[in-house]
């Protein structure tokens, strides 16, 4: 038998509820969820079991008291949760991200009369289906009415095919789904009945948020159900009266939740969430859009077997959890294996229903709560889970904390604006809908009721990702909501994939700890293999040199390599080698001996480089610009006995013991050797060099490459490139670069020519006329260099040279950018790649080419870093080396035969960096741990992220940043260092010091200069200095890097100058300021806009302001002067002259502190380009288009037109012609002379089109017309006319019943504005008299309602010019619809249409990101005009 514990805890996982009545026992259950066993030990234990409810009833009825029914007078308040969301939909009233959508199907007999009196009857038994919410001096209540009015819509569909019937019923429910709610006005809930045929339809209800959550959606459904049954069958309804309402709720909650109950559920969870709150790194497409939250939303959805839902249930109930508890702890995982976080942020909804008394009722009582992961340790699955039931029994018993109340305890530092660790991820699982419970599918005599789960989605999301699970009939639906502006739905397909094969892994092996459970799907292993299976064969036991050699044999004539107006043959090169080999030889170089080469750009170097080969030696290259520190350290770390060098540089080595040969001086003697090819003892194990690149502990470090390695990558280059022995290629003019090692073995591997270039060739604008000189076909550039040739100005088609074929980068991020403007600039006939790798890869292991990439590779914000070359295997690693999905951020890990021996004398850090591979069978198999982050694309592409280190790339060169702090730490007077890698401009990648001084001390940029110039190379010096009193750190105590570009490069110490108020009305202004904007403190010369101000914002700030003047102030004020100082100005002027009245600019008023009020509104009026002019969308107002100026620039001058009415001192326009007139006079005393550019949004689209067509007609040019997402024709639906013989007598009496009633509706509808019109007029004028300012929100009502009407009247007509359309993804919905792909306009703009289609919704495409699309067409446009003028 089972334990009590057991026994409740199985109950609670079947969702049975028990309660007492009086000393009886009750309980609920689904049909069939109590087993007789289980019903067997409810009888069994029932003393104990009522025992122990006696016992928590008492406990809790002691501190709890009852929900009973409160008094209905005055105005109801809202329940904590119906106030936040009240709130933020006043922000975003067109919002449909709170609608509630459930779609239900009718197959069989459906009685319509006795579904709509059900409906009506749940209406009427739940009060919150009656309730709206207005607000009342500014607070919302709650209004509940007593008729229960309704009428359910039907729309037959039956005369559509069958083909297109179903897709048409989606279409109906999506746009239901989509429409937002009048909460102030109602209905709170929508009805609408899809006639499909005479036995199938579709019924759609549509509530809001704030009368509902997920369990009453499943009383709706219960009750109505219940209702239909009992009807439908001669019955009552059989269900009882509620004995309470949410509204008594309401007040229960209000009068409960105080004083030590609150303070003991927010003191525990500001504990639980005290610290920096941590944002989950998950797999993104597409970064964050900036200052901006996006909403838009999709989902995918998968169905999980009944197999795997019952294994999973069992295994709950045999750990004593919750189904509930077992999921989220796998959600919890997930989240884990993506990020490598062990401290995870999960948002869950608990339904909040604790009391007996909510059980029945609709409305919204879910409330958020927060899980904190702890994932430290590594913990098996089964000890994770454990963790997560604790932590979830502490949440729920401080669960009525409001999650609202919570947020505003807690006020957490947003890492961005549109950011938040709350509002990031959120897990749910709703309630079953099986076995009868919640919707499951209910069957009536000749009648089968089904709810569809997840038919329609309204389209919207406020988290980044949720989860949302629910059991059913035929298994566990499980489904992903997503934030569409960050992912792509590929990449949560892949998400379902992963979540299926964590919870079969941990069915299978609950034990097993968490790194090590399977992820990845079995077609993602195979993808990996495919992706890394690229072959080549090689020769064995071949060097570099006797590939050299072999070709020469072929091409003896052919050049080599050239410098200046030098150049020696394959031949010629091969001799000089020789005798140097033999030379060498002669001085004991042999296998195993290493030689420096410190030789300048020049023929000799090549020679010297190929001779050491060629005797067996080891070639140490080092550059002529190394530090002095840096020389000594690598002659002695390699312990160098001879260097080849030049006489010009013997002077750098009169301090060290090392035998010195001159290649030009010595030449006499060397030249006196054989030039015949002589085979010294050599394998392709053999070093053939170490490379020195800077490291970590203050001195460089010497990277191992053999032969094999040499031979296997340049094969492999000359293979990707496609060499020939006709190209001729770019060295650049450091031996110690990579692409110069890179570029001159493939060449001669393929018979083809080097050419060396000058060090004399610096700018970039000598570049090209170079490569025409040299008629080089492919170069290979640091991808620095070739970012500041893309900005060149006099880069095109023309310059380009003809021989020039291939173009290589590598070494730093690629901006897309800078890749675009490529090809803008030159187009892509020449074949453009780009490379990734390092030193210990033997240079390049992946390379990127945008010709044979997909669309989801060419759409990132950077260019990836491409797919491994033959004989190379990339791997994305996690910490534990686990392998990583598609899109997972993870360690890239290399292998092949091009992997390095190691670091030279460095046995530590070689067995840190190189590891035995586990993924390959091979003996001596190793993987190399770059220390790069990256991610696979689903093209099998790479994308490179950063760095886990402080190691960056400069100019081509790695850069280990500590050692150029320890460098700089030896400074006397330093105290503390920092150097980062700053990028303020794309492409121009610099290092930037950070100082902080010992007390007393001071330094300057020239002194720290100087020192380190004796130290480090010129690629590791610093650009900038920044001499700081202290160094901002993180949580942690470390320097947090992240803060530090914020402080400017320079010597000075620079402090922000705070302006704090000067007089008491810049101290009211600001009170004002802080309590609007939420920010404090605030300083009088601090920007509007750069606090994140916007429209609705403007709106309180106005209304607040408009007290203190007592008059109306125009919202535009806030364009000219949008600072507390600048304003105060202003409001003092407006405060000063008659009240009610705006004041005008006279000679002893400065312009900037009057501003009169006018239509036309300055936004941006500096620049040398022909004017823009924007009218107004319906609202009026025209701070939505600030955005939009500012990206167009400061040379653009941008103008908005705002309606006559908006200040409150004249009736508005009620003719769209009228208003056009009205613009165009405006904007004419700017400017008098065409050509115009005109534009509007939205319905001010329209009223800019009237323009254009007024200012065609007096015979002026509009150069440029554009319509921000405007439908032009007008939807007129008609019923096709049919024959009256073909109808029934009472069908044509319908109809003309119904045409006179919709001509009674239409004159009501007129007669209700005319009324309307005559009130405004009478509390205009009223206003007026009594010098009174009209309140905002009613002038902006006035304004709207009349533009509506003069929509309705308007009659377009045909435009002889052209227009631009500027379409979002709504009006591209609606253009779908109407099968119209020029949005009405294609008969009406006679010129022609253009179509650009921006990305986001109808209001956000004057936000971020969008508006920066926008602005860049439109930049387009105006400059071809100016360029055609």
């Amino acid at each position: 038998m089972k334990t009590l514990d057991e026994l409740l805890s199985e109950l609670r996982q079947r969702d049975v509820k028990l309660w007492l009545e009086g000393d009886r026992l009750r309980y609920r259950a689904a049909k069939d969820s109590l087993t007789p066993e289980l019903l067997t030990e409810l009888k069994t234990q029932k003393a104990e079991i009522t025992n122990f409810l006696r016992q928590i009833t008492t406990a809790a009825s002691s501190q709890i008291p009852p929900i009973v029914a409160c008094e209905r007078n005055g105005n109801l308040p809202l329940s904590f949760g119906q106030q936040r969301i009240w709130f933020l939909h006043q922000f975003e009233p067109n919002s449909s991200s709170n609608n509630m959508p459930v779609v239900v199907r009718f197959t069989g007999n459906l009685n319509v009369a006795v579904l709509e009196e059900s409906l009506r009857e749940v209406v009427r038994r739940h009060e919150v289906l009656r309730t709206t919410f207005p607000a009342v001096n500014g607070k919302p209540t709650q209004v509940i009415a007593t008729d229960v009015s309704l009428t359910l819509p039907i729309i037959d569909l039956r005369q559509i095919p069958d083909e297109k019937r179903e897709a048409e019923a989606l279409l109906l429910a999506t746009k239901e789904a989509h429409q937002p709610f009048d909460l102030a006005n109602g209905p709170i809930l929508r009805l609408l009945l899809l006639r499909l045929s005479d036995r199938e339809h579709l019924l759609i209800w549509n509530m809001h948020c704030i009368v509902c959550d997920g369990a009453s959606s499943d009383i709706f459904y219960q009750d109505f159900t219940t209702i239909y049954k009992a009807l439908s069958a001669g019955n009552a309804s059989p269900l009882t009266p509620l004995p309470v309402q949410y509204a008594d709720f309401t007040n229960w909650q209000y009068q409960w939740l105080q004083g030590e109950v609150l303070e003991s559920q927010v003191n525990y969870w500001k504990q639980k969430l005290e610290g920096n709150l941590p944002i989950i790194e998950l797999p993104y497409d597409h970064p964050r859009p900036h200052g901006v939250q996006t909403y838009r939303g999709d989902r995918a959805a998968l169905l999980l077997s009944k197999t795997l839902n019952h294994a999973l249930t069992d295994l709950s109930q045999k750990w004593g959890v919750t189904l509930f508890m077992t999921l989220l702890t796998v959600f919890e995982l997930l989240l884990y294996r993506y990020s490598g976080q062990e401290d995870l942020l999960i948002s869950f909804a608990s339904a909040s229903r604790g009391q007996v008394e909510t059980e029945r009722l609709i409305g919204f009582f879910s409330n958020t709560l927060v899980m904190r992961g702890n994932l430290a340790g590594n913990p098996t699955f089964r000890q994770l889970l454990d963790r997560v039931r604790k932590d979830c029994l502490e949440a729920y018993t401080h669960q009525d904390l409001p999650f609202e109340r919570l947020i505003e305890e807690l006020r957490p530092e947003q890492q961005s604006r549109n950011s938040s660790p709350l509002f990031q991820v959120k897990f749910s699982l709703n309630p079953p809908w099986s076995n009868g419970r919640g919707m499951g599918a209910l069957q009536l005599p000749d009648l089968t009721i089904n709810s569809l789960f997840g038919y329609i989605y309204h389209g919207k999301t406020k988290y980044d990702l949720t989860l949302v699970l629910r059991e059913q009939d035929n298994g566990l639906g499980m489904v992903f909501d997503y934030n569409a502006e960050m992912f792509d739905a590929s990449t949560i397909e892949r998400m379902l994939g992963h979540f299926k094969t964590l919870l079969e892994g941990i069915v299978a092996n609950p034990d097993q700890p968490i790194s090590e459970l399977p992820l990845l799907t079995a077609p993602e292993h195979q993808l990996l293999v495919d992706w890394n299976s690229k072959q080549a064969d090689y020769p064995q036991n071949t060097c570099i040199h006797q590939w050299f050699e072999a070709q020469t044999k072929r091409t003896p004539d052919n050049i080599a390599v050239s410098f200046e107006n030098q150049q020696l043959t394959y031949q010629e090169l091969n001799q000089r080698a020789n005798q140097l080999a033999d030379y060498l030889q002669t001085l004991g170089v042999k296998s195993g001996v290493l030689v420096g080469l410190y030789v300048e750009p020049s023929l000799e170097m090549i020679v010297g480089l190929l001779g050491i080969l060629k005797a067996g030696g080891t070639y140490v290259s080092i550059a002529p610009t190394s530090g002095q520190d840096s020389l000594s350290f690598i002659l002695k770390d390699a312990q160098i006995p001879i260097v080849l060098s030049q006489s010009s540089l013997v002077e750098k080595f009169s301090e060290h013991q090392v035998q010195v040969i001159c290649l030009d001086n010595d030449w006499e003697a060397i030249a006196l050797h054989t030039t015949e090819n002589q085979d010294y003892y050599t394998t392709d194990q053999t070093l053939a060099c170490v490379m020195y690149v800077s490291g970590g502990n203050g001195k460089p470090n010497g990277i191992a490459i053999t032969h094999r390695n040499l031979v296997t990558h340049s094969l492999a280059i000359s293979d990707t490139w496609e060499l020939t022995q006709s190209d001729r290629l770019l060295l650049l003019p450091s031996i110690t670069c990579n692409s110069f090692i890179e570029s001159l073995f493939p060449t001669w591997i393929a018979g083809a020519t080097a050419i060396i270039q000058s060090q004399e060739l610096q700018s970039t604008a000598q570049f090209f006329p170079f490569i025409a000189q040299q008629q080089i076909t492919v170069v290979n550039l640091p991808t620095y260099f070739w970012h500041q040739l893309v900005k060149e100005p006099s880069l095109s088609p023309q310059t380009l040279p003809v021989s020039l074929r291939l173009v290589v980068v590598g070494g730093e991020k690629v901006s897309r950018n800078a890749y675009l403007t490529w090809v803008e600039k030159v187009g892509k006939q020449v074949r453009w790649l780009n490379g990734y790798g390092s030193l210990e890869t033997t240079l390049t292991a992946t390379v990127y080419d945008p010709a044979t990439a997909s669309e989801a590779s060419n759409t990132r914000p950077e260019i990836p870093i491409g797919k491994a070359i033959a004989n190379t295997q990339i791997y994305i690693l996690d910490r534990r080396s686990q392998p990583l999905p598609v899109g997972v951020t993870g360690e890239i890990y290399i292998s092949g035969i091009g992997i390095a021996q190691g670091y030279f004398n460095r046995l530590e850090l070689t067995s840190e960096k190189f590891i035995p591979n586990p993924f390959s069978s091979e003996s001596g198999s190793y993987l190399y741990r770059s220390g790069d982050l990256g991610r696979y694309l689903s093209d099998g592409n790479i994308e490179f992220i950063g760095r886990l280190d402080n190691q960056a790339k400069i100019r081509g060169f790695r850069v280990e940043l500590t050692e150029i702090e320890t460098i700089l730490g030896q400074f006397p007077g330093v105290q503390k260092t920092v150097v980062i890698a700053r990028e303020d401009v794309p492409g121009d990648k610099h290092l930037v010091a950070y100082l902080v001084p010992k007390e007393g001390e001071t330094f300057g940029s020239e002194q720290l200069l100087s020192f380190l110039q004796q130290k480090l190379p010129e690629h590791l010096l610093p650009s900038a200095f920044v001499i700081v009193d202290s160094l901002a750190l993180n949580a942690n105590g470390q320097v947090d890097r992240k803060a530090l570009p914020a402080l400017n490069p320079t010597n000075s110490k620079i402090e922000k100058i705070f302006a704090t108020a000067e007089n008491p009305l810049q101290l009211q202004l600001t009170e004002i300021w802080e309590n609007v904007l939420g920010i404090h403190p605030i300083g009088i010369t601090d920007n509007f806009f750069d606090l994140g101000g916007h429209s609705l914002l403007a709106v309180r700030l106005f209304s607040e302001i408009e007290k203190i003047v007592g008059k109306n102030l125009a919202l535009s004020i806030l364009l000219q002067a949008p600072t507390i100082e600048q304003l105060a100005n202003i409001v003092e002027r407006e405060k000063s002259s008659k009240s009610g009245v705006a004041a005008t600019a006279t000679a002893d008023v400065k312009p900037e502190i009057s501003i009169p009020w006018s239509s036309l509104v300055p936004i941006q009026p500096n620049g040398s380009k022909p004017p823009f002019f924007c009218v107004h969308g319906l609202g009026g107002e025209v701070l939505r288009f600030r955005e939009l100026a500012v990206h167009l620039g400061s040379d653009q001058p941008f103008y908005g037109l705002q309606p006559q009415g908006l200040d409150g001192k004249q009736l508005p326009y009620t003719r769209i012609e009228d208003m056009a007139a009205h613009y165009i006079q405006k904007i004419q005393t700017i400017q008098p002379h065409e050509p115009y550019l005109i534009g509007g949004y939205s319905s001010g689209g329209i009223i800019a089109y009237e323009m254009a067509r007024q200012l065609a007609m007096q015979g002026k040019k509009v150069a440029l017309l554009v319509l921000f997402d405007t439908y032009g024709s007008k939807n007129i639906e008609s019923v096709p006319l049919q024959k009256p013989a073909s109808r029934h007598w009472k069908s044509l009496l319908a109809i003309a019943y119904n045409s006179l009633i919709e001509q009674v509706k239409g004159n009501t509808e007129r007669l209700k504005y005319q009324i309307k019109e005559i009130l405004w007029r009478i509390v205009f004028h009223f206003h007026l008299i009594l010098g009174r300012p009209l309140p905002y929100s009613n002038r902006k009502y006035m304004v709207e309602n009349a533009t509506i009407q003069a929509l309705r009247k308007y009659v377009l007509q045909v435009y002889s010019g052209r227009a631009t359309v500027f379409r979002t993804e709504d009006g591209l919905v609606v253009g779908q619809r109407e099968a119209d792909a020029k949005m009405g306009w294609g008969k009406l703009a006679l010129g022609g249409v253009d179509i650009y289609d921006i990305s986001g919704i109808h209001n956000s495409i004057f936000k971020e990101p969008h508006v920066r699309s926008v602005s860049e067409k439109m930049k387009a446009c105006i400059d071809q005009i100016i360029a055609e003028s």
